[in-house]
């Protein structure tokens, strides 16, 4: 009699654990809104409850939100600071672009994962405003890869933020839109003019092509800079990172 109920119990068990569903591991966060795993820090402000403008920080190949995030300690704010963190495993880090730098890398699977990236950040984007009182469309910034993702939301998604500010940020030509849209996020970005992995001459392309067709644009560039925050291009980056949380408040 034991043994045909310890049969059964394992059965039950068995039963039990094929029809359970896996549940994606979301920050201490289970809501079926949110697509990406998050860091935030609110500055500037005791009051967290409050509605402040959000800043979503965006790293680079191999990089972590828990240590992206740190660049901005000393944003003056108030806002609520996002570090997302990207789609995939890459050393030490996450990228946003898996099969990037792979050999399953072509044109084809690039612009795959653009999509999926674009996809998946809107949609957190979505959570993380609902979730938290913010007065306008997020702030969006980004190192790198962080900075392609904030091109590819300035042009694909560009209803869910105010301002892009990439940082040795690339864009796929066709990604650029025939028309900008109706409040068009402005742009601003910041680059090396000898950074070696990601050229200046294709970004300030990008730029001159968004700004024939509608968008407000910026470049501020760093001559003889690399593919590394300059001091001075770092302090430039953090003030227009205030000036916009400003605007935003």
């Amino acid at each position: 009699m034991i043994q045909r109920f310890q049969i059964l119990l394992v059965f039950l068990v068995l039963n039990n654990l094929g029809c359970s569903k896996p549940r994606e591991e979301v920050s201490q966060n289970t809501s079926p809104e949110l697509a990406l795993e998050y860091v935030m820090k609110v500055v500037g402000v005791a009051d967290q409850s409050q509605p402040l403008p959000m800043v979503v920080v965006l790293h680079g190949l191999g990089d972590r939100p828990e240590s992206f995030i740190n660049l901005f300690s000393s944003l003056r704010g108030p806002a609520r600071v996002v570090a997302v963190r990207g789609l995939a495993p890459w050393g030490k880090g996450y990228t946003w672009f898996p099969t990037m730098l792979t050999k399953e890398e072509t044109p084809e699977t690039i612009n795959l994962d653009f999509q999926k990236a674009g996809q998946k950040l809107s949609q957190t984007l979505t959570h993380l405003t609902k979730k938290y009182p913010t007065p306008n469309a997020p702030i969006v910034t980004g190192y790198s890869q962080g900075g392609a993702m904030s091109f590819i939301m300035a042009t694909q998604f560009p209803e869910k933020i105010s301002v892009a500010l990439p940082v040795s940020g690339f864009l796929r030509e066709e990604w650029i839109p025939d028309k900008a849209p109706a409040n068009a996020p402005s742009i601003i970005t910041f680059h090396g003019t000898v950074d070696q992995k990601v050229s200046f001459e294709k970004t300030s392309s990008a730029m001159n092509q968004l700004s024939k067709v509608g968008y407000s644009v910026q470049m501020r560039p760093y001559p003889g800079g690399h593919h590394a925050l300059a001091p001075k291009e770092r302090v430039d980056w953090l003030n227009e990172l205030q000036r916009a949380v400003e605007a935003n408040h």
